[in-house]
């Protein structure tokens, strides 16, 4: 690939802004922080920068293009997720606390990059955003890992809302929906799981009287 990054030379090296240089010398700005290859389509790869710029290929990397999300400011492209459901959607989580901005900032494209729709309604300042990741079975349910906590969407992002339950207020630093659970990382506070999503994926997001399906039962002997 050529340069996916914003390549500024003043900006790099020790001491390079918005980074605090420690004494080892391995800090770097303008660098690629993620990569994700679409689970749709060979060749299809999406790369986010820490200083903001987002690029697609669709032919294995001969060719990129720019589709950072116009008047994006220089931010940490910190998660990218390519939906499950439609290979042309990509979600991306940016973070902006190193510039002193702790807004949220969830970005949702429907078009390969081409346009792009902020999705952080219902996320407070100062829950800024690390990680976004839709469900693989339920199409427009997303979580969303912040500074502070846990949110849920039921509506593709259009509105979000907290949901801790047990789980302590601590940055969420990553996201992992596997085997029908949510995994998830913290800053500090170890791994958290949140299982049974059978039933979390039924829920309309009201509270309307409903019955669940529940999940098959399994009688096991565990003697040897």
């Amino acid at each position: 690939s050529p340069d996916l990054t914003r390549n500024q030379d003043e900006k790099q090296g020790n001491g390079g802004v918005p980074y605090t240089n420690e004494a080892v010398g391995a800090e770097n700005y303008g660098t690629l922080s993620y990569i994700i290859e679409s689970p749709h389509e060979a060749g299809v790869m999406v790369t986010g920068s820490d200083d903001g710029f987002v690029y697609i290929t669709k032919d294995g990397g001969q060719s990129w293009q720019n589709i950072t999300p116009k008047k994006l400011p220089e931010t940490l492209i910190n998660a990218i997720d390519i939906s499950a459901h439609d290979k042309a959607t990509i979600y991306i989580a940016t973070t902006r606390y190193k510039f002193n901005d702790f807004t949220p900032g969830l970005y949702k494209s429907t078009d390969y990059g081409k346009s792009w729709k902020a999705i952080s309604n219902g996320i407070p300042y100062g829950a800024y955003t690390r990680v976004v990741s839709e469900d693989p079975v339920r199409k427009d349910m997303l979580f969303a890992g912040t500074e502070l906590g846990l949110y849920v969407s039921f509506n593709g992002g259009d509105n979000w809302q907290p949901y801790q339950r047990n789980l302590p207020i601590t940055p969420i630093t990553d996201l992992q929906i596997k085997h029908d659970d949510l995994i998830i990382a913290t800053q500090g506070r170890s791994f958290w799981i949140l299982d049974d999503m059978n039933l979390f994926r039924q829920y309309a997001g009201n509270s309307a009287p409903k019955l669940y399906t529940p999940e098959p039962a399994v009688m096991a002997n565990w003697y040897s």
